[in-house]
């Protein structure tokens, strides 16, 4: 019997609609919400993977060419030849300024006869040798057109270490100077009216002792002519003692009249531990008047330091009017003087109350002071702080509450040659 054939099931399919495209002109808005999508994008594409190492920035040579031009000092790199291979645009302008195309390539020296070769070579040298900065200051020029630099020397090294180049860096520091020597006018007005009294009493017992020898002189050039005087030796001793008196009241009118000078800026050679004495010396009646003794311990063959002996000066008085005033009771004032690799250390340590523990962060503050109103503006350890920073040394200053304060002064040892500015 035959299979019946099965009917095929028909499927009916729905009609699909064809979209209907409406074209919306672009607004002010739309643009903008399309262009914060495409940054958005583009953001999300350059993201970094959070477990991948960051990328490390590429400078370019231009880009560092474009630093070096635009730092507000003037700056020149040598290699050990001297041979200038970097001078940047500052170093072109002013009235001492060279353009680049004119240095590149040529001998420092060459480009810059006013250098002192001798000096300016010896520094390079010490650059070189030791891989340390060296800084000095410069002063050109006079009266309004006086000007003071700070030239600072840094070394540059390669991937194993050895110096390869020195940069030169001279900044204008006028400004900064004239307001600096301003406050130490300050100061040193003070210090001033403090050394009054003591200078008039130092001056009152030679002055007496002149008196008293020309009084003498005079009695017995009434009661004889001097030419048949048969004791002319006691006629000696009273001359001698008036010649030494007038001297010594020279000497401290001479101190005075030192310290009351500008000090400028030339440095020298100066032998700090006499330095030290002869200030100990001009306050002699201030630790006096204050019972308080002070005592010298000063090493053997101390090598001189290059500073400025005017402002070197202001810094240990500050130093020892500081301990005497800490000290109104009476106590003990020891000054020290040691070497220390290729410097000297100066210690001023007195037996005071010692500072207290919330002051000790602002000793180098300008104008603040513990004083009673009227006895200072504070200004005497900022004023030497600044002044030993700008000698190439270290001012410290170690206090224990109720066991006095120790400050110490470190300062390098002057180089066989004088520095001289490059």
């Amino acid at each position: 019997m035959a299979t019946p054939r099965r009917r095929p099931r028909l499927r009916l399919r729905k009609p699909v609609a064809k979209p209907t495209r409406v074209h919306v002109p672009k607004t002010a808005y739309s643009r903008r919400r399309e262009k914060g999508a495409t940054r958005s994008a583009a953001a999300d594409a350059t993201e970094p993977d959070p477990g991948s190492a960051p990328a490390r920035p590429v400078v370019g040579a231009d880009l560092t060419a474009s630093i070096l031009d635009s730092l507000p000092v003037g700056l020149y790199v040598v290699d050990r030849n001297f041979t200038i291979v970097c001078w940047n645009r500052t170093r072109e302008v002013g009235p001492f300024g060279i353009q680049r195309e004119d240095v590149i390539g040529k001998n420092l020296f060459a480009v810059l006869p006013s250098l002192k070769r001798s000096a300016a070579a010896e520094e390079f040298q010490r650059v070189f040798a030791t891989g340390a900065i060296l800084q000095v200051e410069q002063e050109t020029g006079s009266g309004a057109d006086r000007r003071y630099y700070r030239i600072t020397k840094i070394p540059v090294k390669n991937a194993a270490g050895k110096v390869t180049h020195a940069i030169t860096v001279g900044e204008d520091i006028t400004e900064r100077r004239r307001m600096e020597r301003q406050l130490f006018a300050s100061d040193k007005l003070v210090s001033i009216g403090q050394l009054a009294a003591g200078i008039a009493h130092e001056l009152n017992n030679p002055m007496a002792a002149i008196a008293s020898a020309a009084e003498a002189i005079l009695r017995r050039g009434r009661a004889a002519d001097f030419a048949t005087l048969r004791d002319a030796d006691d006629l000696r001793v009273l001359l001698r003692i008036i010649e030494e008196e007038v001297y010594r009241c020279k000497r401290i009118i001479g101190s005075l009249s030192d310290f009351s000078r500008d000090p400028g800026m030339g440095r020298q050679p100066v032998d700090a531990r006499e330095l030290l004495d002869s200030v100990a010396g001009m306050l002699a009646h201030q630790a006096r008047t204050r019972r308080v003794t002070v005592r010298t311990e000063h090493a053997a063959g101390l090598p001189a330091v290059l500073a400025n002996e005017g402002e070197l000066r202001q810094v240990f008085l500050a130093l020892i009017l500081n301990a005497l005033e800490a000290q109104p009771d009476g106590g003990a004032l020891h000054l020290k003087s040691r070497r220390e690799g290729e410097g000297i250390v100066l210690e001023f340590t007195d037996e005071g109350p010692g500072i207290p523990v919330e002051h000790r962060s602002r000793l180098f503050e300008p104008f603040f002071t513990t004083k009673p109103p009227g006895q200072g503006p504070g200004l005497g350890l900022y004023v030497s702080h600044s002044i030993v920073t700008a000698h190439g040394g270290h001012l410290e200053v170690d206090s224990t509450p109720g066991a006095g304060t120790t400050v110490r002064v470190r300062l390098p040892a002057a180089p066989a040659v004088a520095s001289h500015a490059g």
